[in-house]
């Protein structure tokens, strides 16, 4: 997924072109690297990783695989895995809860190749002893269903692409057998498409502009949250389990998400971008250059769209008479 980030950015076109799902699944991973760790306790191992899976977690589909990830790893902590067919329970259970954690599922996903690769290795578990082997032979199936993923790409885009997500899960899936097949596969030979610049016109404008995200601890009632957060905007995931919970949500409210998801226990983080400039600043820029500046210069009230500054707050430490910025 690292390595492949800047591929993933520019296929990104699902739910919305804003050219982040390589930096987000990648940011995931990293999370995973630096804080997750192996313990002699099996239970101490696996909670690292949901926490790290669940901080690391942004974006869209940096949303959806934490998720599958925090669920395999609660399968896990309740069932040893002696061999493929555990292996494929686990998955299974991961693969339905990630599905649960969506407000509202869209098949033609990653959600559709983490389900397809679940089945295909099911059809094929007899033959293997071992989860590697099964892993491999359920590639041909995921590369498929991956290609398959183009009709709704082109149909939400008029763009031919594979969905970001869903293949950024198969570069995941191959590096978990990459040491026992040591070969190029089919989806690492795709080139990367050119797309044209493109702005949007009035009747493509995004319906909520703000992706928000929001960490909140200490829940009181998490049945709830995923119905309010919807009432909201679009494009709901939530991950994390009843101890802690991450919000994803797209809407034109951001402080009013705030207010309402507080009912629920203490917003602990949050995030808010603007997936309109995201956008505009890959696919449709006014200059070649920005311009940034600090949060007190006084700039007429249009200037900041039409001349797009940058505001950068700025901290400034006192170090052995110097001026240090960050």
């Amino acid at each position: 997924m690292i390595e492949h980030q800047e591929e993933l950015n520019a296929i990104n076109v699902f739910p919305v072109p804003d050219g982040d799902t390589g930096s987000n699944l990648s940011y995931l991973m990293r999370t995973i690297l630096q804080d997750a760790y192996i313990s002699d306790d099996a239970a101490e191992s696996l909670t690292s990783l949901k926490k790290a899976a669940l901080r690391g977690s942004r974006g869209n589909s940096g949303m959806i695989f934490s998720q599958f990830l925090i669920h395999f790893a609660n399968g896990i902590s309740v069932k040893n895995i002696h061999g493929p067919n555990d292996f494929i329970s686990v998955c299974e259970l991961a693969t339905g809860k990630t599905y649960d954690s969506v407000m509202s599922p869209e098949e033609g996903t990653v959600l559709t190749v983490m389900k397809d690769w679940v089945t295909a290795m099911k059809e094929t578990a007899a033959a293997h002893t071992n989860v590697p082997s099964l892993i491999v032979d359920s590639l041909p199936h995921v590369y498929q269903s991956l290609e398959k993923t183009k009709l709704k790409m082109e149909e939400v885009s008029g763009r031919k692409v594979v969905d970001s997500g869903a293949k950024g899960f198969v570069y995941f899936l191959e590096g978990l057998i990459q040491p026992h097949n040591q070969s190029e596969s089919i989806v690492t030979k795709q080139s990367i498409p050119a797309f044209e610049d493109h702005i949007f016109s009035k009747e493509e404008l995004l319906s909520h502009r703000y992706c928000t995200e929001f960490m909140i601890k200490g829940i009181s009632d998490s049945s709830k949250i995923k119905e309010v957060a919807g009432s909201l905007g679009d494009s709901v995931v939530i991950a994390g389990d009843e101890q802690q919970l991450k919000v994803h949500l797209h809407t034109n409210e951001p402080h009013e998400a705030v207010e309402l998801l507080s009912a629920f226990g203490t917003v602990s983080f949050q995030k808010v971008e603007d997936m309109k400039r995201q956008y505009e600043s890959i696919h449709a820029r006014k200059s070649k250059i920005a311009l940034v500046i600090d949060s007190a210069v006084t700039c007429l009230k249009n200037s900041w769209t039409t001349i797009r500054f940058i505001c950068c707050p700025l901290q400034s430490k006192w170090i052995s008479h110097h001026i240090w910025i960050k």
